[in-house]
């Protein structure tokens, strides 16, 4: 099944808006945790963890219904490319982050602003990549 908006917007516009949307859900999925956390020790970072876990379960359902399409994309592949990209946009989010607030002086907004746009460009092109390299394989196969 081809992506919603593909005839309207561009794969790069489709990538930022189902982006958004999973950053939405991280956010909720979040704070919701936080609210219902058990947990004393650490309670902030244990929401932060779970809910980074499940929003890229979510993530790649809206990339594969926004930007990359159902159909040509194995799910399972798909998914391990998806919790891939964003475990190491994790790791590298911290670097990035502490660079923006101690080098450049960012606010704390700015900082998460910049690290999501930094990280998100990444995860753009890493996922773009896997994503069209099954396409050429599966349109070479016909």
């Amino acid at each position: 099944m081809a992506p919603i908006l593909a005839n309207v917007l561009p794969e790069s516009l489709r990538f930022v808006l189902s982006g958004s949307l999973g950053s939405a859900i991280f956010w909720l999925l979040n704070e919701a945790i936080i609210a219902v956390n058990p947990y004393e020790f650490q309670p902030i970072t244990v929401a932060f963890f779970l809910s980074y876990l499940i929003s890229i379960w979510m993530q790649h359902a809206l990339h594969a219904t926004l930007v990359y399409g159902w159909g040509e994309i194995g799910y399972i592949k798909g998914l391990i490319a998806t919790y891939g990209a964003y475990s190491f946009a994790l790791i590298a989010s911290v670097p990035i982050n502490a660079g923006l607030v101690h080098t450049l002086s960012f606010t704390v907004f700015q900082a998460w602003l910049g690290t999501l746009i930094l990280t998100g460009c990444f995860n753009y092109f890493i996922i773009g990549l896997v994503m069209k390299k099954k396409d050429k394989r599966a349109s070479k196969k016909e």
